[in-house]
């Protein structure tokens, strides 16, 4: 039972991605799409930055972050209110799930660039533009890196404070003519 429980974890992992969690967000790295990836039609795409997230099926993703709740018991009900959001009456269900997007919430925008301001080692006018409009917690990191910023704490610790100022966001979209 152990070993089938390790290849079910593994298998689900791999299809429905890793849950990582900042305080109170749940992001899935490593996320892909079920079957051969060599398959054109399994095509997927990781974006190539910190705290990877990449696209899935709705059915599959579903279906494969039910590891969460036992292994993963800190994302709470986050799986499931994904779930019903993305839900529709009409039956046409999205097709794909990406990854998710952060977005500063109006009434935080004062605050959390007042964060950034803390948090960067110098100019910090780039990293309070990545925050400006829509996000990952990967672009905002490989941005604050690739301007040559210094951040005077880790990453881990710098997106636990910010994103709890942030509206998370369910990237997903619908193929209707393919069904």
């Amino acid at each position: 039972m152990d070993m089938y429980a390790r290849q079910c974890y593994l298998d689900n992992f791999l299809r429905g991605g890793y849950p990582y969690t900042f305080d109170d967000k749940v992001v899935h790295i490593f996320s892909r799409k079920h079957g051969d990836p060599e398959r054109d039609y399994n095509y997927f795409s990781i974006a190539a930055e910190y705290y990877s997230q990449g696209d899935g099926n709705f059915r599959d993703v579903s279906q494969n972050r039910l590891n969460d709740v036992v292994f993963h018991p800190e994302c709470g009900d986050f799986d499931i209110k994904m779930f019903f959001d993305l839900m529709q009456f009409d039956g046409y269900n999205p097709l794909f799930v990406k990854g998710t997007t952060f977005e500063v919430l109006p009434e935080n925008v004062d605050k959390a660039n007042d964060l950034i301001d803390s948090f960067i080692d110098g100019d910090s006018k780039i990293a309070k533009e990545l925050i400006a409009n829509k996000f990952t917690a990967g672009s905002l990191v490989n941005g604050i890196y690739n301007a040559g910023l210094t951040l005077k704490i880790d990453d881990n610790e710098m997106l636990n404070k910010l994103l709890p100022l942030c509206k998370q966001n369910v990237e997903a979209s619908s193929d209707k003519w393919g069904y």
